[in-house]
């Protein structure tokens, strides 16, 4: 098989009797187009046992360059599509507010609250229910909170962002679900203690609960420094649209979370007597860092 031009194989696999072979080509295969000339073109071909040729698909890509270079195949019919939890079928160009549009969490996955208060602890499980939103996620929340905090769907550059904020005298813990259930990592939160100490923060200021993040002000007696949690974990990943659209949003909330950090450490209230300075030297690598990934993210199609 192959084309009056240059191809060249890259990878084979077999499979329910049949055999797919993937490569390289610079030229046209029956019944495909080309978008872009002079370019490599990556192929897929599925050929019988006897080597006969049932079917060839080819490939364009960011202008019009993709290669070939490997191939896997599976009896059960399972993809790569699976092993992302991402829907079969085909792609709807409409805007979706759902978290499964969103993010990676899907119908059914779920985590844990254990809430703590002065009443006693108590455990509530948050299940995403098809077709869920993160406002109507935030309602279930509330509910589960009572009046021990709050949740809230934010906007944040790119779409929207969780925020459950505790109040003085309750701890959440947060707990995620089993593996390939969790909605934790889905949602691109991590398993943690979310508290609001209001003893040791210093007139005036309050601590901020941003999503899987918690920015508290150092105690006056407190001589270590603030911790600031940006909420990102090693779930992030562009391997598709759907997840770098997920990453973009954590890191811009990382981002605001910074800008949110720094003006706090910098401009402290009179009596803190903390002094003000130059954005600390890790956190111009870290913005350097998320400002070349943004750039990035924001340079692709469709996000």
């Amino acid at each position: 098989m192959g084309t009056g031009a240059s191809d060249a194989g890259g990878g084979v696999a077999v499979a329910g009797g049949n055999i797919y072979l993937t490569g390289t080509t610079t030229g046209t295969f029956a019944g495909q187009i080309r978008s872009a000339a002079n370019t490599h073109n990556m192929f897929v071909a599925q050929l019988s046992s006897t080597g006969a040729l049932n079917w060839a698909q080819q490939y364009g890509g960011r202008d019009g360059e993709s290669k070939g270079v490997a191939i896997a195949a599976d009896n059960s019919g399972s993809s790569v599509l699976d092993a992302l939890k991402l829907q079969h079928g085909t792609i709807s160009i409409n805007q979706s507010n759902a978290i499964e549009s969103q993010t990676t969490a899907r119908a059914g996955d779920y985590f844990t609250m254990q809430i703590k208060d002065k009443t006693g602890t108590r455990s509530a499980k948050i299940t995403i229910a098809k077709g869920e939103t993160l406002r109507s996620l935030a309602f279930k929340i509330n509910s589960a909170l009572q009046s021990d905090g709050k949740a809230s769907a934010t906007g944040v550059p790119g779409g929207q962002g969780l925020k459950i904020a505790v109040n003085s005298g309750a701890q959440v813990q947060l707990v995620a679900g089993p593996k390939d259930f969790d909605a934790l990592a889905g949602l691109g939160l991590k398993p943690q203690l979310l508290i609001n100490d209001g003893e040791a923060t210093p007139t005036g200021t309050k601590p901020k609960v941003t999503d899987n993040a918690v920015v508290k002000p150092a105690a006056a007696a407190d001589t270590g420094p603030a911790i600031v949690g940006l909420g990102i974990n090693g779930g992030l990943d562009l391997l598709s649209k759907q997840t770098a659209a997920h990453a973009n949003v954590a890191l811009q909330g990382a981002m605001s979370l910074i800008k949110q950090a720094y003006s706090q450490l910098n401009n402290p209230e009179a009596a803190a007597a903390a002094p003000a300075g130059a954005v600390p030297a890790y956190l111009q690598s870290q913005l350097s860092g998320y400002q070349t990934a943004l750039a990035w993210l924001q340079n692709l199609n469709g996000i």
